[in-house]
């Protein structure tokens, strides 16, 4: 039912679909004879829906228009992401609940951009550093 409303109505209704998706899962996802309850709307979901087509409608049309816009589009999304996903966590557990306790999350920022961008670039240094060391010197 969801996906035929979703299809039918061009993805709009596709907060409300996840939230009654969520719903679903957490209502008999059952732990000590208590289910979890999910406790966010699709109203609330469908700001932060907007917001994302917004931008990639933006991105889209910008790139068509001049794709060198898109050379700078892309790092700024790219340090942007750490956050979106930790807001998103963070809405997440708020909207979350087992026995009418709601769950939390106390992580930082700073270790959102450690996990998702720090570690990545890290990695590629090292295999870079790597790669170079067997082209120069052949090991």
């Amino acid at each position: 039912m969801n996906i035929l409303l979703t299809i039918i109505t061009l993805g709009i209704y596709l907060p409300w679909a996840k939230v009654r998706n969520k719903r679903y899962f957490y209502g008999n996802t059952v732990l000590d004879t208590h289910n979890f309850e999910y406790h966010a709307t699709g109203k609330q979901l469908f700001f932060g829906y907007l917001i994302a087509m917004g931008i990639f409608i933006v991105f889209t049309i910008l790139s068509s228009i001049a794709p060198v816009i898109s050379i700078i589009i892309v790092p700024i999304l790219l340090v942007a992401m750490p956050w979106i996903i930790w807001r998103s966590i963070k809405f997440n557990n708020a909207m979350s609940s087992y026995r009418n306790i709601r769950f939390g999350f106390e992580g930082k920022l700073k270790g959102a951009y450690i996990a998702f961008l720090g570690y990545p670039i890290g990695m590629l240094l090292a295999l870079g550093a790597v790669w170079w060391s067997r082209l120069t010197y052949g090991v």
